[in-house]
């Protein structure tokens, strides 16, 4: 149940995290998931913390 609640849950933190200036949190938050899929935390750093 944890699992599937895990997804869900961070897309939710990631959006809200992410509206930190004027960017769309959609697009924040699919550059940072595209970045850890890709295994490039170096961006995935830059773009949690923009």
């Amino acid at each position: 149940m944890i699992r599937r609640l895990l997804l869900p849950f961070t897309l939710i933190f990631l959006t809200i995290a992410s509206c930190k200036k004027d960017e769309d949190p959609v697009i924040v938050a699919e550059m940072f998931l595209n970045a850890m899929q890709e295994r490039d935390y170096e961006t995935a750093k830059k773009v949690w913390y923009r």
